[in-house]
């Protein structure tokens, strides 16, 4: 039997300066915020998480079957 193949969603930080022209630095911070593509930055060390909320939904009944959130130490929100 071969391994399957899993989709986990995942994200980091990144951190680096923009320079970006402008009247002020209120205009600048709109500036930036529009700017695409975003600039290549260094990682944020521990930055690196796994996003449980959306894991939960493409897997839920593996994740109570596998106790994925005592693994991860995760205290999944109520749904209430």
């Amino acid at each position: 039997m071969g391994k399957n193949t899993y989709k986990i969603p995942v994200y980091w930080t990144m951190f680096d300066t923009m320079y970006v022209e402008a009247d002020s630095l209120k205009e600048a911070i709109e500036k930036a915020i529009d700017i695409m593509p975003l600039p290549d930055g260094d990682y944020v060390d521990g930055s690196f998480t796994v996003e449980m909320d959306t894991l939960n939904q493409i897997y839920p009944e593996e994740i109570r079957q596998e106790k994925i959130n005592e693994l991860l130490n995760y205290e999944p929100i109520s749904k209430s």
